[in-house]
Parts: C-alpha cells; structure tokens; sequence
C-alpha cells in the first residue's frame, strides 16, 4: 500500500486526520513529494511531560551539584520509562528496514530518527505521541562577509548594533572585557577557524582537540555547519578582527 492510500484511509476512518493526526502539515507537505521507500529526518514529541513539582521539595536542601544529579536521574528514569514502549516498536520497524539511526532524548521527551513514510504512518496511530515533524535542515542566518573596517585603524571597526543596544561598550570602557572567562556556547557548533574567534577558543586538551563536543554526530569536532553557533559565539566572543565589534 502507498503512502498516499495509506493517507487517505487514516483520514477517511478517523484514527489520524489531518486536524488530529500528531503528524504537522510540514511533514505531511514532505510525505507527499517523498518516494515511500527514502527516509525523512523526523522528531516525535510525546505526550508524558515530567512534572518538576514532583520533585521540588527533594530539591531544596541540596548542595548545587546534587539538584544537578536528582533533576538528571529522574529526567532519564521518566523518560525512559515513558518511552519505553515506542521503542519497541520502532526497533521492530528498524528491522523491517523502515527506520532507523533512532536517538531518544532525556533532557525532554523526544525521539530523533529516520523513518519512512510507512513507517511514519504507523507511528501516528498511537495515542502517546503529541507531534511527528519534519527535521528539516536549515541555514538559519547566511554568511555575511560585509564590514567596515579599515585595516590599521582600529576605530574604525563598527560595533554592532546590538552592543550599543545593552550599552556594553560603555561597559568595555570600565575595563570590563571578560578576559579569562570561559563561556560554553551550546548550539549548531562554531567555526573555531574564524578570524574573529580562533585565537579566543578553549583548548580541551586530547578529549577534545577541536574544543567542544558535536551531540547531533557524536563526534569531538563541533564545526558549524549551520552558522547559528558561529553566529551566536561570536557575540559571546569574538574580537572584531573581521571588521565588526561584539
């Protein structure tokens, strides 16, 4: 059965419509322009949200590093118990080669992996899944290459607009430069060859030669391949070499 037939029965029976369905209309878009056979990057959100409250009183005659420990043990053992089901599934549909690279998350109750369409459309029709979305990959901010900096005139390098905003240049002026901090930024990664920031970045020694950790690959080289990390650490970091104070 293809995936547009097996669309039009989970609609027309209403186990999964397109107005109660957990899969989004980006993903359905996706379905649609999809061969049933390739596999699409998808999220699932499940409906089980762990509840805090459950645990605050626990939480306040601890030292920082024990919350820390409590809030991690439990987040795992909830959500692991909570998705412990749909993994069964999804193991059986891993082997019938309709998914696969699954990753369950525990700071939140979301499963990453690949499926295809049939495999998708199984999965709607279970009563604990909240969403199935598209995992759509996305430059979200293009490469600029436009300054004005004139190269032996440091005053000339323009400071961004939203420095000036939160008056930190009146800050700089104090003397107050953040030398010597170390900031972890988590995000799409960074590009440590920057002229603005490959002189600033930490130096993890032999576990992390290239100064951070990729989670999405699993891998110690967290080169940007997005540019929102990039981004985001040069307005931590960066040293306006490239023309633009941050």
């Amino acid at each position: 059965m293809n995936t547009q037939i097996k669309s039009l029965l989970i609609f027309i029976f209403g186990v999964g419509s397109l107005f109660s369905a957990p899969i989004t209309n980006h993903l359905e878009e996706k379905l649609q322009n999809t061969p049933p056979q390739e596999f699409i990057k998808i999220y699932i959100s499940l409906e089980q949200i762990f509840d805090f409250n459950d645990i605050s009183a626990e939480l306040i005659n601890l030292k920082k590093d024990e919350r820390r420990e409590l809030v991690k043990s439990s987040l795992k053992t909830f959500y692991d118990e909570s998705q412990s089901n749909i993994i069964v599934q999804m193991g059986i549909l891993e082997q019938k080669s309709l998914l696969r690279n699954i990753k369950s998350l525990w700071i939140t109750n979301v499963i990453l992996c690949e499926a295809t369409g049939d495999a998708i459309y199984k999965l709607s029709l279970r009563n604990d899944i909240r969403r199935i979305d598209y995992d759509e990959y996305r430059i979200l901010i293009p490469e600029q290459n436009e300054n004005n900096y004139e190269p032996g005139v440091p005053n000339s390098r323009e400071i961004t607009w939203n420095v000036t905003l939160v008056n930190a240049d009146d800050v700089w002026t104090e003397g107050y430069t953040g030398q010597g901090i170390i900031v972890s930024v988590i995000d799409t990664g960074v590009n440590y060859n920057h002229q603005d920031l490959s002189d600033h970045m930490w130096n993890g020694g032999i576990f992390y030669p290239l100064h951070g950790y990729d989670f999405a690959n699993n891998d110690n080289n967290p080169m940007d391949d997005q540019g929102h990390g990039t981004h985001c650490a040069g307005t931590v970091a960066g040293d306006g070499t490239a023309g633009s104070q941050t």
